[in-house]
């Protein structure tokens, strides 16, 4: 959205304020005219009958009004003037057409709309005014009333929508009854469809003899026999205030809840919708499905049955916090149920960009059909027949604090459906919140929040100091659910951190292998892992794994399942220093610096491009193709003899796999940017990616990160990925000051093709991602690997997988991260 506007044109629309002027051709294209039209942004929700609901983005310029389509004008309020630059190809789309509108070149918001201060934050019962609402009938040309008066439309005001809508805000929205009158019969020439121009018409129609406008805090209901031409149940402004259309009966659901639902839009709320078939779990997060008018909960989604108050979701939108909890930590709340209409019913929190709200939904007021009430968990388009809407534990989630924002009822009961019962837990896509029912009645729920968010470190980061690679475990022999401790020898002063290099070797079964700090549980360690080896097939994983044990100088290596020989290689440590002597790492998006067929015994002096000033070691992706023979690689800092680089690995290429591993190398050659790559047997590809530097901290830049271990923690669990598809996840256990992490990345055997994974920083291009890969899953096998990824996007804290064939289900493991120390 641009809001540098030329002065001289804000100088001349604030002279207009609410008046709009005309729209003006400023050029042509082959496909349409490119026009710019400057006017007041008004925005209508259609409620359809197949149970869609399509948002109509407006601008509205004297008579002239123009949909916007996409997404251009989402983020921009209703009442503000807007001047959008658009193609103009002459079609008029139909309203209930989700994909119409013009294409919006250029969005400026010219002037913003003065804050609604109808809704007071906090609002209690007898502190609001009452809101005023007109009712009236009408028909078009042809048509005969339907029996339905003004009388019986002023009826469902008194004697339902004012008490439903009194009720689900503690009293802060009084509606009392206006003029009722018979609007007559409105000239409209539609036979076929409808547009966004003609509803708006309507709706002026109506509201003009009533004095109600969009946004002006009163409301006005029009009801006229259905017109076939406009197939919709109902229309409405979302606004501060405005008018709807109930079109006709709308079958089974009585007329008062139609009212109720279309006045809720002139109260500036969306819709109550569900998510599903989620790829995050229960998350609710975009990439799920979406159930329109999913939510059976209340009004604003669509039920069978009575229509339950109005959830917190929508209440925090208009500033009704009074029965909200808001929590930013770890907490304990009692909820009482939403229909009892007392003390605190919603348990508040935030994760990235998204709000969750737990609620209570038990058998009292107007949730005491519950169990028998129906609704359409997936949405009213594929719903064949109700399904019964259960009382207990709900959670809901919005991805906007904007107002008129619709809700998103999740699967947050672990057997899929949306209630949840006693023992019941629910987390959060980037493992930061767990959701815990502790115990559950009618009259009561108590709710644990459990935040896994890694405060801001106190500690010092730790700086990395490489060294030559060395062998510090030769090849031993694990037994399933055995445990090898390594002491690694040469540990600095105060290291709290070691990077490996970690073989499994005469492979008899498919394991994995977990690498934990000496002095770990079993039952700790086993929870993640490092490498997935698979039967008669050598697997190498880079891993850094933190120090522990009496001496600070013990690693413990797990492997879960038959039997195996486990070799580890060191490659450098992480030593928290004041003074910052050794290496904080400048990470940046994957590039390729070599690909190339190597021979047997052949070693390459890699000359590596881009390196910046005080590097002293590089982290690198690399990967194995086309090999014709089982065999290892090296790669060690140029100048080490031939003989100690050899007697290490970083991979171990199987002919007929692509196998991927990650390594931190320190740098040598005199101007201290190569690294020799060698491949001990037969021929093969090498495939060498750059994913960051490690820079000597006397010449590091602000922005470079020191090292910060953690307990790992699984932020994706079997995720799937499609082909040529891209996720990107917020990786919410690290600080908002991490710039990187250290991951471990699985497919496991479900994957459905041979593929490749990149990773990369939230915000960086598919296009760009792609160029680069961080592993490489195959069906039938657990493949995993190492990874330094940078973090990104609009929070920080995101990163985007790539998988380019078949659906790849993705787990992702953080080890620790980067962070700059200020």
């Amino acid at each position: 959205m641009r809001t540098d506007r030329r002065a001289a044109l804000a100088a001349a629309l604030s002279l207009l304020a609410t008046t709009l002027t005309a729209a003006t051709a400023v050029g042509t294209e082959p496909d349409g005219v490119v026009r710019t039209v400057t006017g007041e942004v008004q925005r209508l929700v259609v409620d359809t009958f197949d149970g869609s609901d399509v948002e109509l983005d407006l601008v509205v310029a004297g008579d002239e009004v123009v949909r916007v389509g996409g997404a251009e004008l989402h983020d921009v309020p209703a009442g503000a003037v807007a001047e959008v630059t658009f193609v103009d190809t002459g079609v008029e789309d139909a309203v209930t057409d989700p994909d119409g509108g013009v294409e919006a070149l250029e969005v400026a918001v010219v002037e913003e709309p003065e804050a609604p201060a109808a809704i007071a934050e906090g609002a209690v019962a007898g502190a609001a005014t009452t809101r005023t609402v007109h009712v009236g009938t009408g028909t078009f040309p042809g048509q005969s009333a339907d029996g339905v008066t003004p009388a019986a439309l002023a009826g469902d005001v008194t004697s339902q929508v004012a008490g439903y809508w009194s009720e689900s805000t503690d009293g802060a929205v009084l509606l009392g009854l206006g003029t009722q009158r018979t609007f007559g019969t409105y000239a409209w020439n539609a036979t076929t469809g409808c547009t966004g121009e003609q509803i708006l018409a309507v709706l002026r129609w109506a509201g003009g003899q009533v004095g109600v406008t969009p946004g002006n805090g009163a409301h006005a209901m029009l009801y006229t026999p259905h017109l076939a031409a406009c197939g919709f149940a109902g229309v409405a402004h979302v606004a501060d205030g405005g008018i709807g259309w109930i079109n006709g009966p709308s079958g089974s659901t009585p007329r008062w809840q139609v009212f109720a639902h279309e006045l809720g839009h002139t109260l500036n709320l969306g819709h109550s919708q569900s998510r599903f078939a989620c790829p995050t779990g229960a998350d609710g997060s975009t990439g799920c499905q979406k159930g329109d008018y999913g939510d059976a909960y209340d009004v604003m989604g669509l039920q069978l049955g009575q229509a339950g108050l109005v959830g917190a979701a929508h209440l925090d939108g208009m500033g009704l916090t009074g029965s909200i909890r808001t929590a930013t930590s770890s907490t304990r709340v009692t909820l009482l149920p939403v229909g009892g209409r007392t003390g605190t019913r919603s348990l508040k929190f935030t994760s990235g960009t998204a709000a969750y709200y737990v609620e209570l939904r038990s058998k009292v007021g107007r949730d005491s059909d519950l169990g028998s009430r129906l609704g359409c968990p997936n949405g009213v388009r594929s719903c064949t027949a109700g399904s019964v809407v259960e009382p207990g534990v709900v959670v809901h989630r919005v991805d906007t604090q904007e107002p008129a924002r619709d809700s998103y009822l999740l699967r947050a009961d672990p057997g899929g459906g949306s209630a949840m019962e006693v023992g019941d837990r629910f987390t959060t896509a980037d493992g930061v919140w767990t959701v815990t029912v502790d115990a559950l009645s009618t009259q009561q729920a108590t709710v644990s929040l459990t935040s896994a968010a890694t405060e801001e470190p106190t500690a010092v980061g730790a700086v990395y100091r490489p060294v030559s690679p060395s062998r510090v475990l030769p090849a031993t022999q694990v037994g399933p659910k055995g445990t090898v401790k390594v002491r690694i020898p040469g540990v600095p002063a105060g290291a709290t951190a070691v990077a490996l290099n970690v073989t499994a070797t005469s492979v008899r079964q498919t394991s994995y292998v977990s690498t934990c700090a000496g002095g770990t549980s079993v039952s700790a360690c086993s929870t993640t892992s490092a490498l997935n080896p698979s039967a008669g097939v050598d697997t190498a994983a880079h891993t850094v794994v933190a120090l522990g044990g009496a001496a600070g100088d013990e690693v413990v290596l797990y492997n879960n399942a038959g039997t195996l020989r486990l070799i580890a290689d060191l490659q450098g440590f992480y030593v928290p220093d004041p003074a910052g002597v050794g290496g904080e790492l400048v990470a940046r998006t994957p590039s390729r610096a070599l690909q190339r067929t190597f021979a047997p015994g052949e070693k390459v002096t890699l000359t590596l491009p881009d390196v910046p000033q005080g590097a002293t070691a590089v982290a690198l992706n690399v990967t194995s193709t086309r090999s014709s023979a089982v065999s290892f690689v090296s790669v060690c800092p140029n100048g080490q003899s031939a003989t100690e680089c050899r007697s290490t690995s970083v991979l171990n290429p199987t002919p007929g796999r692509d196998i991927a591993n990650a390594a931190v190398v320190r740098l040598g050659g005199t101007e201290k940017n190569q690294v020799t790559v060698y491949n001990n047997r037969g021929t093969g590809v090498v495939n060498v990616d750059v994913t960051g530097w490690f820079v000597d901290s006397a010449v590091a830049p602000s922005t470079a990160g020191r090292y910060h271990p953690i307990t790992p923690r699984r932020v994706l669990n079997r995720v799937p990925i499609g082909s040529e598809r891209s996720l990107t996840t917020t990786v919410g256990v690290v600080p908002s000051s991490a710039t990187a992490i250290a991951a471990t990345l699985t497919a496991p055997a479900s994957s459905t093709a041979v593929s490749y994974v990149s990773a990369c920083a939230g915000g960086v291009s598919v296009s760009v991602c792609r160029t680069s890969s961080a592993f490489n899953p195959r069906p039938g096998v657990d493949t995993s690997n190492a990874a330094i990824v940078s973090l990104g996007g609009a929070g920080g804290r995101d990163v985007l997988l790539y998988n380019n064939r078949g659906t790849t289900p993705i787990i992702l493991d953080v080890r620790g991260y980067y962070r700059p120390e200020g």
